[in-house]
């Protein structure tokens, strides 16, 4: 199944690569990325500024909302939308050929424009792609594709209207399907969340093919140490039953 890499890869869209904003997630739990601290003129960091006497002063405790406010929050703004994918969906593991196939397509559709636009649009691309039904996708005509590209209406109501990402859905569902068709052909009992699924799992812990997709769908473990969304990935990630061989 791994011989699949080259010829999938080439046929999916190349996706943009967003390490800037990933890079960003990623840093919030690491001090490494906060700046230094400038030295004050003559001073040592052995010695301290203060009289003998003087007391530190004490730190103000954080306001309730201060308190309550996410790691991403500093991101998603007020796009309440946009909090509810990184509570509820971001780096949740996803399981099966079709939610994978549907996040595949949708960071393609990414590339060069923000998540929180490719979100509000999530619904018209279901719409569209019929909640991207992999047979469905592999199978459009042109007759069926250029509809979407003259599509009149916009903002939430319409996809991207760009033909190559439109084009990158039927070729990534043209891979997937030829994937689990040799996958079938082997003889091997279906694994329990299909071909496309154990062929994308099978990466855990392997080269990054597109750290984005990988993060999003939970293949790895991405949230801040200490939040919420961490500890409730590590109890899924112990939980987790490795697949049969």
């Amino acid at each position: 199944m791994r011989a699949y890499v080259a010829a999938f890869a080439s046929a999916a869209l190349v996706l943009s690569p967003r390490m800037s904003a990933s890079a960003g997630k990623r840093g919030l739990a690491s001090s490494a990325s906060d700046p230094p601290v400038p030295r004050r003129k003559g001073s040592s960091a052995a010695v301290s500024s203060r009289p003998p006497s003087a007391k530190s002063p004490k730190k103000p405790k954080p306001s309730t909302d201060e308190a309550d406010k996410a790691w991403f929050d500093f991101f998603v703004g007020v796009n309440e939308e946009y909090r509810r994918y990184m509570r509820e969906e971001w780096g949740v593991e996803k399981r099966g050929d079709q939610p994978l196939f549907e996040k595949l397509c949708l960071e393609g559709a990414q590339a060069g424009l923000s998540w929180a636009t490719i979100l509000k649009k999530r619904a018209a691309y279901r719409r569209d792609f019929k909640d991207f039904d992999i047979e469905y996708c592999a199978g459009m005509t042109e007759a069926e594709i250029e509809p979407l590209l003259g599509d009149s209406r916009s903002g939430a109501d319409c996809i991207v209207r760009h033909k190559g990402k439109v084009l990158s859905v039927v070729n990534n569902a043209k891979a997937v399907l030829a994937l689990q068709r040799e996958a079938a052909a082997c003889g091997s009992p279906p694994p329990p969340h299909g071909y496309f699924d154990q062929f994308l799992w099978e990466f855990v812990g392997g080269p990054t093919i597109c750290y984005s997709f990988m993060q999003s769908c939970g293949l790895i473990v991405d949230h801040p140490a200490g939040t919420p969304e961490y500890e409730a990935a590590r109890e899924r990630l112990a939980a987790r039953v490795p697949p049969s061989p």
